[in-house]
């Protein structure tokens, strides 16, 4: 009969076995903040991609929306599938992306996964809409790579946090794409992986509810890329495997690379520089700037530690609402009732 603690270390040694000379390596994580007894059967990334599965703060993402854009949608399979993702189902398709062009690397699936599930744990409502709004009203500006690693250090489980590897961690931060400057492989695997999908997803549904067609998109990207979308996530993920293999640092092939930065200008264009899409881009950011205000004269309002600086604990705050959320307490502050 097999031990339990013989499971996690027979999963450790498979690693050392049969992953890339590039690959983290969960027996030999630089650790945590504080120090745990090792799991009896996962390994620690393992442990750190289910804590954040199961944290508030990931299914919260099930009510921000990924990429604030007001879709017209004319077409009927909308009043089944809507055109616009929230962050949690962005996730979702970035970790399994992540794990795919990991796994074709033989990198670390479990560090892929959970960097790319977390990367979106710090994001405020409203989508990219939302952290340029930030931007603006924050001295320091705003990073949602840093907002993320804050939320699982400081701010979850009454402040103790999730206790997370350094290693996922260093993704959390490093998420920015192109070129991450994460440590391990695979967190640049999740960075590519998080704004690949975005792009990606942001043409499906944009297609989808018919704001642009398929005749429309260039024809460089039509080309490279392919003409559907499982087609181009195939083509995305051979290129980063053709690109990364046994190299120091994960790339993108220089045709998919650029197909890519000319699907990112059509959309910037077409889709989300739309007079309608700018108009709502504005009111959310008039929405949450104004609660940003509103939070720094009354700072005995906001939830946190009063040793916290006052500007911080206004993004902790708006940081944790969803756009229903942030809508309501809109209404509620600065709309007359009666």
């Amino acid at each position: 009969m097999i031990e339990s603690f013989d499971i996690r270390e027979r999963a450790e040694a498979v690693e050392r076995t049969s992953l890339s000379t590039w690959a983290a390596l969960s027996g030999e994580s630089k650790g945590r903040d504080r120090y745990e007894d090792p799991d009896p059967i996962r390994t620690a990334f393992q442990q750190d991609r289910d804590r954040l599965l199961h944290a508030d703060v990931f299914l919260r993402l099930a009510g921000t929306t990924q990429s604030f854009v007001p879709a017209e949608p004319t077409a009927q399979v909308l009043d089944v599938v809507p055109p616009w993702r929230s962050r949690l189902a962005h996730s979702l398709a970035t970790s399994q992306l992540a794990r795919t062009i990991a796994r074709a690397l033989r990198l670390n699936e479990d560090l892929a996964e959970a960097v790319a599930l977390g990367q979106s744990v710090g994001a405020p409502p409203f989508g990219v809409a939302g952290e340029h709004a930030l931007a603006e009203v924050a001295t320091a500006g705003f990073d949602v790579g840093e907002q993320s690693l804050r939320v699982v250090e400081r701010l979850v489980r009454d402040g103790r946090g999730l206790n997370l590897t350094w290693e996922v961690r260093d993704g959390l931060l490093h998420q920015t794409w192109p070129r991450s400057h994460a440590a391990t492989h695979e967190g640049q695997v999740a960075a590519l992986s998080t704004w690949v999908a975005g792009s990606l997803h942001d043409l499906t549904g944009a297609l989808r509810g018919e704001l642009v067609h398929l005749d429309d998109v260039p024809a460089e990207v039509r080309t490279g890329l392919g003409a559907g979308h499982g087609t181009r996530v195939a083509a995305v993920v051979t290129s980063a495997v053709q690109a990364s293999a046994e190299r120091p640092e994960i790339a993108l092939t220089p045709p998919v690379e650029a197909a890519l930065g000319t699907l990112e200008a059509f959309l910037d264009e077409r889709v989300h520089g739309r007079p309608e899409a700018r108009a709502e881009a504005g009111r959310a950011a008039h929405c949450l700037q104004s609660l940003a205000i509103e939070g720094a004269t009354n700072p005995e309002s906001l939830p946190g530690r009063d040793g916290d600086v006052t500007e911080q604990r206004v993004l902790d705050h708006l940081c944790r609402l969803t756009d229903r959320e942030a809508r309501s307490a809109f209404t509620e502050r600065f709309l007359p009732r009666g």
